[in-house]
């Protein structure tokens, strides 16, 4: 919702890994974290993100969701940001989203059988998929390793540099989205 409100591509750390091809060099490396929950090292990411940013639908901008989760990250490879926004929401809703996550095969949106109004969910097209990767068990040992491998010092260096824009996570989609643009409009 952000990327099309400011005309810019979203590019996801998952989607960028799950888009590898299967004759990629790093494919089965990859693919082994992904489907333990773990991240990706970052000799391997770091390489892709700045392959990616390199692209020129980049240009004008980006949004780069799920990198620089780690101090190690930023070392690697620290892209020019304008400003970063920190979604903050609890752990038990991290859980209950990721889990709950559902892609319709017919049109490819994602859906949230917890969230979503089941009048909302019996208009997909076609039947819904779970990925692998989100369960229970798996997002909450990455939420555990993300707390244990150091987002909070990657929040705290980006505070420093006066970039952070905090937005409350856990309102509807369009009220975040709302809150996220509001912060985005106040920082420049």
């Amino acid at each position: 919702m952000l990327s099309e409100a400011l005309g810019v591509p979203h590019i996801t750390m998952g989607g960028l890994f799950r888009s590898l091809p299967k004759e990629h060099p790093q494919y089965l490396e990859v693919h082994k974290y992904l489907d333990a929950g773990d991240f990706v090292p970052v000799e391997i990411s770091s390489v892709l993100v700045k392959e990616r940013l390199s692209q020129e639908d980049c240009a004008k901008g980006f949004i780069l969701d799920g990198w620089c989760r780690r101090m190690v990250d930023l070392e690697a490879y620290e892209p020019d940001f304008d400003a970063v926004i920190y979604i903050n929401i609890p752990k038990e809703v991290v859980i209950k989203r990721i889990a709950g996550r559902r892609m319709c095969e017919a049109d490819g949106k994602v859906y949230n059988i917890y969230t979503l109004p089941k009048e909302e969910l019996e208009k997909c097209p076609g039947p819904l998929t779970r990925r692998e990767d989100d369960t229970e068990e798996v997002a909450l040992h990455r939420w555990q390793v993300q707390h244990i491998e150091g987002s909070l010092p990657v929040i705290e260096y980006f505070k420093n540099k006066g970039l952070i824009i905090e937005v409350d996570g856990t309102p509807s989609p369009d009220e975040v989205l709302e809150n996220a643009l509001k912060g985005i409009k106040n920082h420049s």
